[in-house]
């Protein structure tokens, strides 16, 4: 975590708990997805509605309903 955002170790740490608290596990698999989704999904989003704000107000919509495809089993819980 540190290295991938170039923070300090005490900084990464303070990352991962607010993770932990925020998805109610320790799982570090769980908690590098969440992360790296947001890294990757929400800080360019983020960064494209802080640019339109100049234009015009933005939108933007959660989508936090899991994908349904026939091709995949649904997945546990």
């Amino acid at each position: 975590m540190a290295r991938t955002l170039g923070v300090d170790d005490a900084n990464a740490e303070a990352i991962v708990t607010t993770y932990e608290s925020a998805l109610a596990t320790t799982d570090t698999n769980e908690i590098w997805a969440a992360f790296f989704s947001d890294l990757q999904m929400q800080v360019p989003a983020d960064a494209m509605r802080n640019a339109h704000h100049a234009h015009g107000p933005p939108f933007s919509y959660p989508f936090s309903c899991p994908a349904v495809t026939p091709h995949l089993p649904p997945s546990p819980g």
